[in-house]
């Protein structure tokens, strides 16, 4: 893959392109991605160099040649177009999984929330005879007190 890489950045591509676009698919995918953006660029070349060396008085073969390099170089963009379309489906999935996976999170903490709220209200609620009672428990050994020192207050009297 890495001697794929190479010979794609010999032959003019993006190096960011091709890490962010090839890698998006399958290994195999890749491979084939590259491979056929490398005989693309080669029969571009090719034909470049074919265009260099045939005379201009052969107008036929020239307008042959125009065309075929049109054809490699329409291809070569509509690869390199369909490559980054993938990314950048790829790329909106990804982000469109986080958004996703955040609002499921909060409504999961809002859904505990409101759990915890109601807890928290039929507890209070629960709690309130509870409460009353041990202020009356509180409040009857408070008037115990009293009166074990009012009697002991009274027998100090007598005596």
């Amino acid at each position: 893959m890495r001697s794929l890489y190479r010979r794609l950045l010999k032959a003019g591509e993006e190096g960011s392109m091709m890490q962010r676009c090839l890698t998006v698919n399958s290994l195999s995918d890749s491979l084939t991605y590259g491979l056929r953006l490398l005989r693309l660029h080669r029969g571009l070349t090719t034909v470049d160099a074919m265009a260099q060396q045939t005379p201009w008085w052969r107008v036929g073969r020239r307008a042959r040649q125009g065309l075929t390099r049109r054809y490699y170089a329409w291809s070569l963009q509509s690869l390199r177009l369909q490559l980054r379309s993938r990314n950048a489906i790829a790329d909106v999935l990804v982000y469109l999984l986080f958004i996703t996976m955040c609002f499921l999170l909060y409504e999961i903490y809002y859904t505990c929330r409101i759990g915890v709220n109601r807890a928290e209200e039929r507890y209070r609620t629960l709690a309130i005879p509870i409460i009353q009672t041990l202020d009356a428990l509180e409040a009857a050994q408070a008037r115990k007190r009293e009166l074990r020192k009012e009697m002991e207050n009274d027998i100090v009297r007598e005596r």
